[in-house]
């Protein structure tokens, strides 16, 4: 073997080793960014909503329209008082670290919605016509109770100081759907039925999702968000036979917005079926 052979072998193994040595180096390094990014992730908060079931009752002060949402079943509901209800939907943290500076937001399509109503009404030769001015939903109506619905107010929801994880709090929190949703989605359905009780009731499944966006901060400070679609999923409706008392059974369904690619276009479908 030539001084020049063994010169040549030095070099390949010296190359080896050099090559062997960065392959171990980034090897750990990626090893500490992924226990890193392990050990932040186990303190990360994550913001979730639970899917909750909903019964919506008429009443004589409401005209029947199902106003009234509840989580429970109410078996006196003709007496309920002639106002749209609260719902609350529970919020949880179902990650490792507390979220601290939650803000939650609001958001669907008011000025689409209400035109739609409008035109339910008049299908079902209702005397109701429904406004969105100046941030107000309002009804003017001979036959259902007038409602001022300040849209603009209700758009920014609760602001929660801390939210602990489910270890730890296994409650959550409630967080209020806005009113003005609760509204126009009550009305929605009982113009639709109020139009021809016989006939399909495929502009149930068109009321258009309520968006809510949460945001929030680790306990580092570091900032998070998160947003989901709420539909309102209705299982069965009733009104009994000539009568304006109306109840319907279902859920709110919620949908993460990132599982949810096809929501422009479902969304956009929802505002062509509204102005048709």
């Amino acid at each position: 073997m030539t001084q020049e052979t063994i010169s040549i072998i030095s070099s390949l193994i010296a190359a080896v080793t050099g090559i062997a040595a960065l392959v171990t180096a980034i090897a750990t390094i990626l090893t500490a960014r992924q226990i890193k990014k392990q050990r932040e992730a186990s303190y990360r908060p994550e913001l979730a909503f639970s899917e909750t079931r909903l019964y919506g009752y008429g009443s004589d002060g409401s005209g029947g329209i199902p106003a009234t949402w509840s989580e429970t079943e109410i078996a006196d509901y003709k007496n309920l008082l002639p106002v749209t209800s609260w719902y609350d939907l529970r919020l949880y943290n179902i990650g490792f670290g507390t979220a601290k500076n939650v803000e939650v937001s609001w958001d669907f399509p008011v000025s689409q919605m209400v035109e739609h109503v409008n035109v339910l009404a008049q299908r079902a030769l209702q005397p109701a016509y429904h406004k969105y001015e100046n941030g107000t939903v309002s009804l003017d109506s001979t036959k259902f109770p007038e409602i001022n619905q300040i849209w603009s107010n209700q758009r920014r929801g609760n602001r929660i100081g801390y939210l602990l994880p489910t270890n730890i709090n296994k409650d959550g929190v409630a967080v209020h759907i806005p009113p003005a949703f609760i509204h126009l989605g009550s009305c929605w359905l009982y113009f639709v039925i109020s139009t021809d009780y016989r006939s399909p009731l495929a502009d149930i499944d068109k009321i258009p999702p309520l968006t809510v966006d949460l945001h929030f901060e680790d306990m580092a400070g570091e900032p998070h968000r998160k947003s989901y679609n709420l539909y309102l999923e209705v299982h069965s409706i009733t009104r009994p036979y000539e009568s304006n008392m109306m109840k319907f059974e279902g859920q709110i369904t919620v949908r993460d917005q990132r599982e949810n690619s096809g929501r422009r276009k479902l969304l956009s479908h929802a505002l062509d079926v509204m102005a048709v």
